[in-house]
């Protein structure tokens, strides 16, 4: 189809100036889809991205929760925590030699040979007591068992 400038010119000013006006506002209209058009196909293409963030941020956070819920759990088991006492140090191989108490924990002194003294440390940690220092010495065929303790308050 060619273009007939006869008709163009057979227009009045204003047809002519409605065609053009129709021409332009279709050409602005066809430019803002043209121009639009890739943005809204990177909006979802984000909102895809977005939804994978959020998917495995929930998922991560679910983790956190059994987590916390864990940590939660062993808080109550420490909270349960049997109470300290030296008597309880009065074993068949061991032997209460003494307890000096101060007014943060105290020195326990036993004389023990070497198979219950990792029982011992378990033993201070079910009762929630904290070793800051220990020794061991040789005394008459035994072991000589000094440790300092101090409750502990991680709670």
């Amino acid at each position: 189809m060619t273009f007939n400038p006869e008709r163009w010119y057979a227009l009045s000013s204003t047809g002519r100036g409605l065609c053009w006006l129709l021409f332009t506002l279709m050409l602005a209209v066809l430019g803002w889809w043209r121009w639009l058009h890739p943005q809204r196909l990177q909006i979802s293409t984000e909102a895809a991205q977005i939804a994978l963030q959020r998917q495995h941020l929930t998922t991560r956070w679910r983790e956190v929760l059994l987590m916390k819920t864990s940590d939660d759990a062993r808080i109550d088991n420490h909270a349960l925590a049997s109470p300290f006492s030296p008597l309880d140090f009065q074993m068949p191989d061991t032997r209460l030699v003494s307890w000096q108490p101060v007014s943060k924990g105290g020195t326990l002194v036993l004389d023990t040979s070497w198979q219950p003294v990792p029982g011992i440390f378990s033993l201070l940690a079910q009762q929630d007591m904290t070793v800051t220092a220990f020794a061991l010495e040789p005394v008459a065929g035994r072991l000589r068992f000094t440790l300092q303790l101090e409750p502990n308050d991680a709670r």
